[in-house]
């Protein structure tokens, strides 16, 4: 009988990988409207994508362009629904016991480490 948290776990790996693929689309976006835009951003991403800091409150746009405005709704578009299905990801496997180290080694692995997934319940449940 296969194990359920073995099995849970390459579950959250497919899906971490299926999120990486759709966040390398939206890091196009991002990089055309940093370079164009020149946003600030207040917070590291060393591990993350630099536009998580629109969901972070870490980001100020230094633009008024009309095309800077388009490219930033198609990153929050694009990118919200990342972020949520990352948060259901890591929601499923903690449930299912999946280890922390593997939780965290997997989103750090396809760069989508972001703060809330490893804030207290408390604090996730508060930034929901």
């Amino acid at each position: 009988m296969p194990d359920p948290v073995e099995a849970a776990s390459r579950e959250f790996a497919a899906e971490i990988q299926r999120l990486s693929g759709q966040a390398e689309a939206v890091d196009r976006v991002w990089n055309v409207y940093r370079g164009g835009c020149q946003p600030e951003v207040r917070m590291g991403y060393d591990f993350g994508r630099e536009w998580f800091a629109l969901w972070d409150r870490a980001f100020a746009s230094r633009s008024n362009d009309a095309a800077c405005g388009e490219l930033l709704q198609r990153v929050a578009a694009e990118g919200g629904p990342i972020l949520m299905g990352l948060t259901a990801a890591a929601s499923a496997a903690r449930r299912s016991q999946v280890p922390v180290a593997t939780i965290q080694g997997m989103v750090r692995w396809h760069g989508l480490e972001w703060w809330p997934l490893n804030a207290p319940a408390q604090q996730r449940a508060a930034t929901r």
